[in-house]
């Protein structure tokens, strides 16, 4: 059964679409939440907002409430509207209709003030490599769902653990690129297309222990790698190396006779 929005998600789905800045690329989120992409705005709110919706389910349900009320404010989009020749936008849900008409003609700082208590401004500058990773989420309630077809085969999907994006930009901000292993970096090696990206690794796996929700600290429990050695970590099931046990893997030699080799 899908959740509810409460009256706090509504208020921020008008504030986002109330308040939202014109510019040459469309619409873009307001400035108070330091972000130019919506997916980013979005999670601002996920923290004091998401209840029992996965990271996806969020960002769809808050962007639907944004989408209702743009055709009520002066957003710059069409979106959501009757069909008919004269487009008039949906109807307001009781709860919106509240909302619009007690916010309506209140300053931008009003409203933020009221929105402000559940906004993680933080969670603004997750990457938005982060965020495409979100919408691969998969609900855990559909444990065992059956989902789309693909390639003549049934696609069956699973339930995975749920991960914070805030620990893993925290992570990349605290310990930069370049792979604790192997020093790797993807932007001194791709240039502008590889700079910001990198894989953060638990050095504990949420798959080990017990079950159930654990504090993470970026600082002592994630650490960044390259893609390959973060493959290498989890190679077998069941067992995780540690940076150290990785590290001492490695030949050297070999990784500099493979690096000079002529192309």
């Amino acid at each position: 059964m899908a959740t509810k929005r409460s009256p706090e998600m509504v208020l921020a789905g008008f504030y986002l679409a109330k308040f939202g800045r014109q510019s040459d690329e469309g619409t873009l989120p307001p400035s108070r939440l330091g972000t130019d992409h919506w997916k980013s705005a979005y999670l601002v709110f996920y923290a004091a907002l998401g209840e029992s919706r996965t990271p996806t389910m969020f960002l769809n349900s808050l962007k639907n409430a944004r989408d209702l009320f743009d055709g009520h404010v002066e957003s710059g989009r069409i979106s959501w509207r009757q069909d008919g020749p004269q487009r008039k936008p949906l109807a307001l849900t009781s709860e919106a209709a509240r909302v619009y008409r007690r916010w309506n003609d209140a300053p931008e700082q009003d409203v933020w003030e009221a929105v402000a208590p559940f906004a993680d401004l933080g969670a603004g500058s997750t990457p938005r490599s982060v965020v495409r990773d979100l919408e691969a989420e998969i609900d855990p309630a559909s444990r065992g769902l059956k989902a789309r077809t693909e390639g003549g085969e049934k696609l069956v999907v699973s339930m995975r653990k749920e991960r914070d994006p805030r620990l893993r930009a925290e992570a990349l901000a605290l310990h930069g690129y370049t792979c604790a292993v192997c020093g790797f970096d993807f932007g001194a090696v791709y240039g502008k297309w590889g700079e910001g990206f990198a894989e953060v690794h638990h050095r504990q796996p949420l798959g080990d222990g017990a079950p159930g929700e654990r504090e993470t600290d970026p600082r002592t429990d994630l650490v960044v790698l390259c893609a390959n050695c973060h493959r290498m970590t989890h190679r077998t099931k069941g067992k995780c190396l540690t940076v150290e046990e990785l590290r001492a893997r490695i030949d050297w030699g070999a990784l500099v006779q493979w690096a000079t080799r002529p192309r």
